[in-house]
């Protein structure tokens, strides 16, 4: 929240290689982005499928169980 993007690439490139996407929000949470995701702490997950519809956010993950809730929309 509120670093540059180029900041962030030097972050993610040899800080912490992450296999998913992230965001940058270079407003902060005064970004329409994180406004309109209701982003309230870091890190703020949100499950978003194919067709880009929210399908879980941060209030799912809580219980810790982050396999089981994506389970319920991905499988084998």
């Amino acid at each position: 929240m509120g670093d540059s993007l180029e900041r962030l690439n030097r972050f993610w490139e040899t800080k912490w290689v992450m296999p998913w996407y992230n965001v940058s929000l270079p407003k902060g949470w005064e970004d329409e982005i994180a406004k309109s995701f209701e982003v309230r702490a870091i890190p703020n997950l949100v499950l978003v499928g194919k067709d880009g519809e929210i399908l879980e956010n941060n209030d799912s993950f809580s219980s810790g169980k982050i396999e089981e809730v994506i389970g319920k929309y991905y499988t084998d």
